[in-house]
């Protein structure tokens, strides 16, 4: 079994003298089974590339999730696979794009964010067999950078979206394609 993969913050990566660490994540297999692990943390000053990943998590592990990324602008989080996590990945910042990314069999949220995008994309990941949410934009301000989307036999495609969203995407089995902020 993986461990935990943990990179800038306080993930005990050693400052180094610019005030950023630079880092590929590649091919790697994570999987944890505890309540509130994060299977793979990329903390503040960090730039990195996160590609072709399987993390593994455990449904009935509630606060389980697949990535927490808090990383800077430039950085990109692509072609990465999260299984029974109860949240795939959660933006902590803007700067990050999330691509192409597969999450499957979730309890909580495929992606969540916790702030507004200036830059950030979140394009062309698939999010299916959820029981609940896509994408969980948290009432924040995404302007067009959330689009092309897929999402399959869940709940809801898009929750808390902002007065006049409107991403372009793709909905299968999914009962409410966007639900708005109250």
């Amino acid at each position: 079994m993986g461990r935990p993969i943990l990179l800038g913050g306080d993930g005990g990566v050693t400052e180094n003298v610019t005030g950023q660490i630079t880092a590929k994540v590649v091919n790697n297999f994570v999987s944890s089974a505890m309540d509130a692990a994060h299977n793979m943390l990329f903390g503040s000053s960090t730039l990195v590339t996160v590609t072709g990943n399987l993390s593994i998590g455990a449904p009935n592990a509630p606060g389980n999730f697949g990535m927490t990324v808090d990383a800077n602008a430039g950085s990109v989080i692509s072609a990465n696979t999260i299984i029974g996590t109860q949240t795939g990945i959660s933006l902590q910042d803007d700067g990050p794009s999330l691509k192409s990314n597969k999450m499957y069999q979730l309890t909580g949220d495929g992606i969540f964010m916790n702030v507004n995008l200036k830059t950030s994309q979140i394009t062309g990941n698939i999010i299916q067999d959820t029981l609940f949410d896509g994408i969980d934009l948290n009432c924040k301000t995404v302007g067009t950078l959330v689009n092309s989307n897929t999402f399959d036999y869940l709940q809801f495609g898009y929750i808390l979206a902002p007065a006049g969203f409107a991403g372009s995407n793709t909905y299968t089995a999914v009962p409410i394609d966007v639900s708005t902020c109250p």
